[in-house]
């Protein structure tokens, strides 16, 4: 069987709840607009492990940022370069940019179905989006070799090797020993946070440019995360 990407689940709108489609419940907040306020409450009604809230002024390295081995929420935000637009109406131009938020949608609601990582809620601003996102490890250990593939194969070419080993031809020791390292470096991804960050951004990146005809950044950077 070949891997490739799987559609879209169905057609996603700005106010889609994408809680329904994770099929994880969660705390969520009462609109899809996120600010500090909303956020604490957030955390309290949770009552968190932590609270993220209090380190939202600090800068910090992300491998000191993200505890991989507990259960614990992270505020993401990606903001666009210069007078880039995620949505909203350009004043000099007039022109209107809120089907890029459906872009955006459309990819979380795909991301949700490959990664070990949950969305707890998000909002898209004009020129940046928020993401409330929860790192569940536990589950991309639990995937057998086979689901881990079959995951990444929605969103990227698998080598052909790997594609050899999971329609179940016999490989020799040599490219068996590459293909069990592959796998477990898209487990790794699978549950990692800059992961699934890079993947929205880059996916988005390339439309916005498509569509504008031009090259270059689209993001300042690649995310801050508190």
């Amino acid at each position: 069987m070949q891997i490739a990407a799987a559609p879209i689940p169905m057609k996603p709108t700005a106010k889609m709840d994408l809680h329904s489609v994770s099929g994880i419940t969660y705390v969520p907040l009462a609109s899809p607009d996120i600010n500090n306020k909303t956020l604490k409450q957030t955390f309290d009604k949770a009552q968190l492990p932590c609270n993220i809230y209090d380190y939202f002024s600090m800068a910090t390295a992300r491998h000191l940022q993200v505890d991989y081995n507990s259960k614990v929420f992270y505020h993401c935000t990606s903001r666009c370069v210069r007078r880039a637009f995620l949505c909203g109406v350009d004043p000099l131009t007039n022109k209107n940019y809120d089907h890029r938020k459906t872009w955006l949608i459309e990819r979380l609601i795909v991301l949700l179905n490959v990664f070990a990582i949950g969305i707890v809620s998000y909002a898209i601003m004009d020129n940046h989006y928020h993401l409330l996102l929860k790192a569940m490890p536990d589950i991309s250990k639990s995937w057998s070799a086979h689901e881990v593939i079959e995951r990444w194969g929605r969103i990227h070419k698998i080598p052909k090797d790997v594609q050899q080993w999971y329609d179940g031809e016999s490989l020799d020791s040599e490219k068996q020993e590459k293909v069990d390292a592959y796998i477990e470096k898209c487990r790794l991804k699978l549950g990692n946070l800059s992961n699934i960050m890079a993947e929205i951004n880059e996916h988005i990146a390339r439309r916005a440019n498509k569509e504008d005809d031009c090259k270059g950044r689209f993001w300042e950077g690649r995310f801050s995360s508190q």
